[in-house]
């Protein structure tokens, strides 16, 4: 009535890197505080650890940092159909903005991959 419900996600997602990734300019300094940050052991388990951590770390910082793409890309095209009928229509469009460019830039990488 009224409250919301929670699905919980499931734990077992496969790891995924995505090329859009190195694109960002934040991606260069994660990936460097993630493997800095000592461990100690063995050779093997440290190595083991740190891909572990980074996973992590990497999963958090795509979801934080680029959402869901895919429906960022529709909502931002949609944008511009409808500035683009304004435009065929004879109004001015004082702005356009470049980030859906670098959106639609993104999702390209991610549909070559």
């Amino acid at each position: 009535m009224g409250g919301s419900i929670s699905i919980p996600l499931p734990k077992n997602i496969p790891f995924k890197f995505f090329n859009m990734w190195c694109t960002h300019p934040n991606f260069k300094e994660v990936v460097l505080d993630s493997w800095q940050t000592p461990i100690m052991g063995h050779s093997i388990f440290i190595l083991t650890q740190k891909l572990k951590r980074l996973k992590g770390v990497l999963k958090k910082w795509n979801k934080d940092t680029f959402g869901n793409i895919k429906f960022k890309v529709e909502a931002e095209t949609k944008k511009l159909e409808h500035m683009h009928e304004q435009f065929e229509n004879g109004n001015v469009i004082e702005d356009f903005t470049m980030h859906m460019v670098d959106h639609e830039n993104q999702e390209e990488l991610l549909l070559q991959q």
